[in-house]
């Protein structure tokens, strides 16, 4: 549900007004890679694998199918519909209805960030920054020209010890205009925007309490959203990294030569802390609990020196591809669960 009401704000930022004409349909792999003990842990249990999705849509309804599961967003009927193909069952949650989760869920997230009574302020300050910038190059991916262009955000922190902390999430995206049928979803999401009107309230009063507590964040995420509105195309391939750079409070007569933020962005980011051959050689020898506990110590070693020098470490990488599109016609009943599942209530 956090992912589909994700996906409406952003594509609703960058949406063109052209109104829907065509089924359309079209497949979407992303695969996230984590370093370090996590990224080993993940790959043993299988969790790396790439997730596979198929999104298809017909005037104002869309499904998205993953490996077990659907979900239909109905902006006729206004409601989403979650299918779980295992037990055979489906949820349906109108608009109106997640707009009073949406509120509660903001007031229970204001009482636990609320100080208790007598509490030290936090020492803390974050410093928060946006940008999208063209990277001033194209590609060629599956036949398309696709422009390249960058996003960038900036997260800050830094005691009164003088200890700081950065994290930087990056993502590049590549861009194509001749894309059949996408331009029908951009206009989906721009029509689902408008028809949540009264649900998006919820999500502005939220912007606004953080804004409160940060206006740098709210300032940011307002920059942010500004400049994706001048976006066109569609995304075929978007990269995302996530870094961290930590630095000690520096001892007496001790200065600091880099910002952690300038660290993150000029050394290399790709590399992984964790020797994977060397983890799978171990397994062989010790077994999967040896791997691990050898794996943690590494981690917290590197995680050590780094934070000592202001290296930035490398938390993970999400690689998103958008292919095979296709404007043939639809069945109807793809947008209905199917016959002989039984509706349940949705979880609190």
């Amino acid at each position: 549900m956090r992912q589909a009401t994700a996906a409406l704000v952003l594509f609703a930022a960058i949406a063109a007004a052209i109104p829907a004409a065509a089924d359309v349909r079209y497949e979407s792999e992303t695969q996230t890679k984590f370093s370090g003990m996590l990224g080993t842990v993940m790959k043993f249990g299988g969790g790396s694998k790439p997730q596979l999705s198929t999104v298809s849509l017909q005037g104002d309804e869309m499904r998205t199918d993953n490996d077990k599961r659907s979900q239909i967003i109905d902006l006729d009927k206004g409601a989403f519909i979650d299918i779980d193909h295992d037990k055979k069952q489906y949820t349906v949650m109108t608009f109106e209805e997640l707009r009073q989760k949406m509120e509660a869920a903001l007031k229970e997230a204001k009482q636990a960030a609320a100080p208790e009574p007598g509490a030290k302020p936090s020492d803390v300050k974050v410093k928060f920054k946006a940008q999208v910038e063209p990277l001033g190059k194209t590609q060629d991916i599956d036949g398309h020209t696709a422009e390249g262009i960058r996003i960038k955000l900036t997260i800050e922190g830094q005691d009164s010890t003088g200890a700081q902390g950065t994290m930087l999430t990056t993502s590049e995206t590549w861009l194509a205009k001749d894309v059949a049928g996408y331009d029908e979803i951009q206009a989906f999401y721009k029509r689902a925007a408008a028809k949540w009107g009264r649900e998006w309230e919820g999500a502005a009063r939220g912007w606004a309490a953080l804004a409160a507590a940060n206006p740098q964040l709210a300032e940011a995420m307002k920059e942010l959203q500004s400049q994706s509105r001048k976006l066109e195309g569609t995304p075929l391939l978007t990269t995302t990294t996530v870094d961290v750079v930590g630095q000690p409070a520096p001892q007496p007569g001790e200065q600091t030569t880099e910002k952690p933020a300038e660290a993150a962005e000029e050394k290399n980011t790709e590399s992984i802390p964790l020797d994977v051959k060397s983890a799978t050689g171990m397994l062989g020898r010790f077994g999967k609990k040896k791997t691990q506990e050898k794996a943690k110590e590494q981690q917290e070693a590197q995680a050590k020196e780094k934070a000592a020098t202001g290296e930035p470490s490398h938390l993970m990488t999400s690689t998103t591809r958008n292919r095979n599109f296709s404007t043939g016609s639809l069945a109807g009943d793809l947008f209905a669960p199917p016959a002989g599942y039984k509706e349940v209530k949705p979880k609190d």
